[in-house]
């Protein structure tokens, strides 16, 4: 089971130096590991100067849940989109915390995902916050800032659709500072109520015209019968 997409592509390495020949993957290997570098490169250059959400990690287990480090392929995701694990170390990928010592952590955002059983764990994950009154003091509960990611992205092991994930957690780590950056076009009161006069007066001077071409036509036809003007 490979933990980070790091030691993933590195294994990609190793294998295009020591055994390139033998398998004929030398070129494979070397694009792989390039282009991840590329894009990690330009994806961290983009939110480097972006304030870090402290962010708690749960990973979802039939009947139960413990709590992802940076060592877990999750941890390793959430610290390569710039997040901050509010447990970054342990003795392995997972631990094992009480809810009380998750509260003192104070965490900005709550990811939620699952090993097997996705439908069950998130249904238990549900039933969890809203059975447990401890989850109802979260900031990010109370915030709505909690997410359940998609298993098949943020599973236990290293898979080459990184890229996928962390676009998933662009959005949700920076979803409100794109969303500020996003200019909402301000309605001017004068320029709105010149616009709605200018239709409305346009409109009358088009009922008119339309009144004076129908008495015009009569009046060359001989059809005269007298003018509304």
């Amino acid at each position: 089971m490979v933990l980070s997409i790091s030691v993933m592509l590195m294994g990609c390495t190793i294998l295009w130096r020591t055994w390139a020949s033998f398998l004929n993957r030398e070129k494979e290997a070397q694009v792989l590991v390039r282009e991840y570098e590329e894009f990690l490169s330009a994806y961290q250059a983009k939110h480097s100067k972006k304030e870090k959400k402290k962010v708690l990690i749960l990973m979802g287990l039939p009947g139960s849940y413990v709590v992802a480090t940076d060592n877990s392929y999750v941890g390793s995701l959430v610290k390569m989109a710039g997040g901050e694990n509010v447990y970054p170390t342990g003795d392995g990928p997972f631990l094992n915390v009480n809810i009380e010592d998750m509260l003192k952590k104070d965490p900005d955002i709550i990811l939620r995902t699952a090993h097997a059983l996705p439908d069950d764990v998130m249904a238990m994950f549900d039933k969890e916050f809203k059975e447990n009154d401890n989850w109802k003091h979260f900031k990010a509960v109370k915030t709505g800032k909690v997410y359940d990611l998609d298993h098949q992205k943020f599973g236990m092991s290293a898979k080459f659709n990184y890229r996928d994930a962390l676009s998933d957690l662009e959005e949700i780590l920076y979803d409100e500072e794109n969303k500020d950056k996003k200019t909402t076009p301000k309605v001017n009161a004068l320029r709105l109520f010149h616009c709605l006069w200018f239709r409305k007066r346009f409109a009358f001077m088009l009922i008119l015209f339309c009144c004076w071409h129908r008495e015009f036509i009569g009046w060359a036809n001989g059809n005269h019968r007298g003018s509304i003007f």
